[in-house]
């Protein structure tokens, strides 16, 4: 099973991939099962995953800080504070 969502990413955007990885764990999915379905399982599907899908020396990798373990609360990943984009700061939202 794979994460995804046909909304657009915009300014008026109401639901985003936090949304649709949330809905799978009301489904029955356990939250890393339903990370990697955003994740890895996502980049396999595209036959992408020899470059992206898991955080590993030389893939490319967005990475986000959460405040809290989206293990334990998989809404935490609604509210990202920081974007790591290859290595660089995409955003962040700390003070």
């Amino acid at each position: 099973m794979v994460a995804s969502t046909d909304t657009g990413y915009s300014d008026e955007s109401l639901l985003r991939m936090a949304h649709d990885v949330r809905e799978l764990t009301e489904c029955g999915l356990s939250p890393m099962q339903a990370i990697q379905s955003a994740t890895q399982t996502a980049a396999r599907l595209l036959q992408i995953d020899s470059r992206t899908g898991t955080l590993e020396a030389g893939k490319e990798a967005d990475l986000i800080v959460v405040e809290d373990n989206p293990l334990q609360d998989i809404i935490t990943l609604q509210d990202v504070l920081v974007v790591l984009n290859n290595g660089h700061p995409a955003l962040n939202r700390l003070p």
